[in-house]
This record gives C-alpha cells, sequence and structure tokens, in this order.
C-alpha cells in the first residue's frame, strides 16, 4: 500500500473548487502501472499557479499527504532533483513512500521522473502543463505514471489505488488554487 501514498503524491492535483472546473479525470491501472490524466480551468491567473507548483521546499502545502518536500540539488544548479515523502492511510493500513524526482521546468511546464533506485518506485513521471486562461484563470492539465516498486494486492489493490488518487488529486487541486488566490 506504500504506492497510494506515493501516487498521491504525484498528484498534486485536484479537487472540486467553488470556482474552479475540473473538465476531465482519468485513473486507469494496466500491467502495474498507475496512470492518471487531468483537465482543470482554475480561477487563479498563471502566474500564481506556476509559482506554487515550482515552490518545491513549500510544494507539502498543496497536499495533506505531502510530509516532506526539499530540493536536493545546489542552489543555481541547471538540473534539479527534488525528494518527497507521503504519508497516506487507507482504511486501517497507513504508510510512508519516498519518491526523489529529477524535474525539469519550461515556461509553461513542469516535467518530471522518478530515480527508480532512490525511491519506492519502479518507475513514474508527472507532466503539469499551465495556460493563462481568460479572466486571470489558468488552464492546467496533469498527467501522471507511476509504477510502485512494493507489493500492491490483487483485485482491490487496484481499484484502491485508483479512487484514493482521484480523490486526492482533487484536493491538491482545490489547494493550489486556495494557495494562488489566498496566499
Amino acid at each position: 500500500m506504500r504506492e497510494v501514498a506515493g501516487l498521491i503524491v504525484l498528484l498534486f492535483a485536484l479537487t472540486s473548487v467553488s470556482a474552479g472546473e475540473i473538465e476531465s479525470v482519468d485513473v486507469k491501472h494496466h500491467q502495474g502501472v498507475y496512470t492518471l490524466d487531468l483537465s482543470v480551468v482554475l480561477s487563479s491567473g498563471f502566474q500564481a499557479v506556476y509559482d506554487i507548483l515550482i515552490d518545491h521546499e513549500d510544494l507539502h502545502r498543496i497536499s495533506d499527504v505531502l510530509v516532506e518536500t526539499n530540493l536536493i540539488t545546489e542552489p543555481g544548479s541547471p538540473s534539479k532533483r527534488r525528494r518527497l515523502v507521503t504519508e497516506t492511510c487507507i482504511l486501517f493500513f497507513c504508510f510512508a513512500a519516498v519518491m526523489v524526482e529529477d524535474v525539469r521546468i519550461t515556461d509553461d511546464r513542469i516535467a518530471t521522473k522518478i530515480i527508480p533506485l532512490l525511491s519506492d518506485y519502479r518507475s513514474g513521471q508527472t507532466i503539469w502543463q499551465i495556460a493563462p486562461g481568460g479572466d486571470d484563470s489558468s488552464r492546467v492539465n496533469l498527467h501522471v505514471e507511476l509504477e510502485p516498486a512494493f507489493w500492491v494486492p490483487p483485485v482491490i489493490g487496484p481499484y484502491v489505488m485508483k479512487k484514493k488518487m482521484e480523490s486526492e488529486a482533487r484536493k491538491t487541486i482545490h489547494n493550489i488554487e486556495a494557495l494562488a488566490q489566498n496566499g
């Protein structure tokens, strides 16, 4: 079940927001890999949303399951590597998972790739695509792929993981919008 926590981490992503609108969310499981695709329009401007998502040291503010978020490369380094630690509970099972990622940032995109030897995942990546919308809004598309390196019980495990990923993604998007509007 450690994978749930890590999957949730990369989900940095969504909840119904009073002013925002989730256009689509899709979570799949195939051969041990979990995939989440999300499209949302937030009632917060592009720059505020972007600044929150690139703040590696305070990234834990976007999700309750993120208990540690650290940039582990030297300041000013052209490459970025960060360490995320998640804690989550499913039913009465609670666990932590570590995810170390290389991060690439451009003007409108944040892409990460998991470093398996330093993480509780065999593989994984996230792509955040952020674009300005009209009237001080922004559009966010999120793609997440995660393959846990830990055992997930067959049959019920993938179902529970998918539900947890979607739920945490929704909460994260809500938190991003709240932070963008209120600091």
